[in-house]
């Protein structure tokens, strides 16, 4: 009993990585904290899930399919970390 209580747990933390890891990422990359590593402040990481709870209500309330909502979490995560590169080569 025990090997199959752990092969459930294992399936839903999978399940759950795949739905929560992509829009947290985003929300931290929007924050401004460098996929590289380095710094990042709080509020602003804060400010960067507010984005993403909105853009995810948004796209409920257009009835966006999840596929391409992810799609879109996706793209927030390429242009942010377009933008964090921008940003650190002019520095």
């Amino acid at each position: 009993m025990p090997l199959i209580s752990l092969i459930v747990l294992c399936a839903v933390t999978a399940l759950l990585t795949d739905r929560f890891l992509s829009p947290l990422i985003a929300a931290v990359v929007l924050g401004g904290a460098a996929l590289q590593g380095g710094e990042g402040m709080l509020y602003k990481s804060v400010i960067g899930v507010f984005i993403m709870i909105v853009l995810g209500n948004a796209l409920n309330l257009l009835n966006v399919d999840s596929y391409w909502q992810r799609v879109a979490v996706g793209a927030v995560i390429i242009a942010a970390a377009a933008a964090e590169r921008l940003r650190s080569a002019r520095a």
